[in-house]
């Protein structure tokens, strides 16, 4: 399924949202299978930044009370960050001092009831968390410039030894060859791309890279970020991408969305 845009605005050559104040600390999720909670928790709280004009530090949600009480992902098994929006739609959300277990534990716990109500936070009636299917490069790249998004991709043990440079399907065969044949099994956090130079080694078979951050901790990669070859030669992978990347792409929209038409969604 290819997801269709219109309105298309005009695409930078690079863009990072980690040289903003939009975006949190790197985490690390530890023994936990808790990159779709720290993913969703991560971009909900920049688009609440870039929307209200904070900073990150002014939006931090637990995900200690995500993992506990979502029923409708699996905890340290796995989840989706579409469903994380839901929950908060349904239960709201609360800054980790304000939640019982006050700090990131890698683990999953008894749901403890908040004590305070009044620090319970809600999403306005705008908000919707839309899931998508296939985006084009150049498509994701205007999602990536409005704000940062949660991504699923292909992370085997070849990724996972990720130190730095642009990674491509030669470094690690991560990426599938058709659309039926995808398998993801991370989720990680979108904060940019960028064009590649004819001085860099990659140039010849790289147009660009994603800036993608998993929760492997700051000591990962370069300070907690890879970064994934865009093949120059796309006829076979535009809508897939090294490790999948382009294949199940979200967001939490806060309204910044108003600017591109006619989007396709689906539910994870």
């Amino acid at each position: 399924m290819i997801t269709p845009f219109y309105n298309v605005m005009q695409v930078r050559d690079s863009w990072d949202w980690s040289q903003t104040k939009k975006l949190a600390p790197v985490s690390d999720q530890l023994a936990c299978k808790a990159s779709w909670a720290i993913s969703a928790i991560e971009t909900l709280e920049a688009a609440i930044a870039i929307r209200k004009n904070v900073t990150a530090a002014d939006t931090r949600i637990s995900a200690q009370h995500l993992i506990d009480c979502d029923t409708t992902n699996v905890g340290c098994v796995g989840g989706w960050p579409a469903r994380a929006w839901k929950f908060f739609q349904k239960s709201g959300f609360v800054a980790p001092e304000n939640y019982p277990y006050k700090q990131y534990l890698g683990a999953k716990r008894q749901c403890l009831a908040i004590r305070d109500k009044s620090t319970v936070q809600r999403l306005d009636t705008e908000f919707k968390g839309r899931q998508y299917v296939t985006l084009k490069v150049e498509n994701l790249k205007q999602l990536v410039q409005l704000q940062p998004l949660s991504v699923a991709i292909n992370a085997p043990p070849c990724f996972k030894l990720y130190k730095s440079g642009i990674l491509s399907n030669y470094d690690c065969e991560c990426t599938s060859t058709s659309f039926e044949e995808v398998m993801v099994n991370e989720i990680v956090t979108i904060l940019g791309f960028g064009t590649t130079k004819e001085e860099d080694k990659e140039y010849t078979y790289c147009s660009g890279y994603w800036i993608v951050r998993p929760s492997f901790g700051a000591s990962w990669g370069e300070n907690g970020t890879a970064r994934l070859c865009i093949p120059r030669n796309r006829e076979l992978t535009d809508f897939i991408g090294t490790c999948n990347v382009q294949t199940y792409p979200a967001l939490p929209d806060t309204g910044m969305l108003k600017s591109i038409q006619n989007i396709t969604t689906v539910s994870p």
